[in-house]
């Protein structure tokens, strides 16, 4: 009797199988619907449509969020970009201003050194100018002729004509110049014209 039993339940349940591989071999092919078969036996997969539906909310918001969250990390990006490009343009302008003020420093520096060589050579100047008043005017003559420089010269000369007046005394410079060499005071006298000419024009 069991064993009857058993051979019916086999029975039915290859049946259902096979049934069921029919019906899906139905529905593949078009001749009858999954859901027209399952609405004739009372059941519906409306809860099943609802419940994608919820999930597909679900995943639509979460999407949504995905894109804005997108953004935000974009529009952050972009901001760290630009902060780091005004950044780089602060430290552009830093170092030329830098650079700037290194080179103000170094022509003062220039521009002090340069004032304190004149001071020196103005000092050695008026020095010189004063050992040759106190020599034999040929000797003194002898000395000037030796200067290769002829602005030297001239600033000697100068030099004596401002210690003679400041002492109230009468220049010799004009004496000098006919005791030396006549090409060479000729020199001389036409480059203190053109520095005298220059510096009346340069006051005006």
């Amino acid at each position: 009797m069991k064993r009857d039993m058993k051979k019916i339940i086999f029975a039915l349940l290859l049946n259902l199988f096979l049934f069921l591989i029919l019906v899906f071999i139905l529905d593949v092919t078009g001749t009858i619907s999954m859901e027209s078969f399952l609405s004739s036996f009372g059941v519906s997969d409306e809860d099943g449509i609802k419940i994608e539906d919820r999930y597909l909310l679900e995943r639509e918001e979460m999407q949504k969020q995905w894109l804005s969250l997108q953004l935000k990390e974009d529009e952050y990006a972009q901001n760290i970009e630009s902060l780091m490009s005004n950044d780089q343009r602060l430290q552009d302008k830093e170092d030329q201003l830098i650079a700037f003020e290194k080179q103000l420093q170094e022509r003062e520096k220039k521009t002090g050194e340069d004032e304190l060589a004149k001071v020196r050579r103005s000092e050695r100047v008026a020095e010189v100018a004063n050992q040759l008043m106190n020599m034999p005017p040929q000797q003194a003559v002898e000395r000037i002729e030796q200067q290769t420089d002829d602005l030297l010269v001239i600033d000697i000369l100068n030099a004596i004509n401002t210690l003679s007046a400041a002492q109230g005394r009468r220049t010799v410079v004009p004496y000098y110049i006919s005791l030396m060499n006549r090409e060479r005071a000729a020199v001389i006298q036409a480059k203190m014209a053109n520095i005298s000419r220059l510096t009346n024009e340069n006051d005006f």
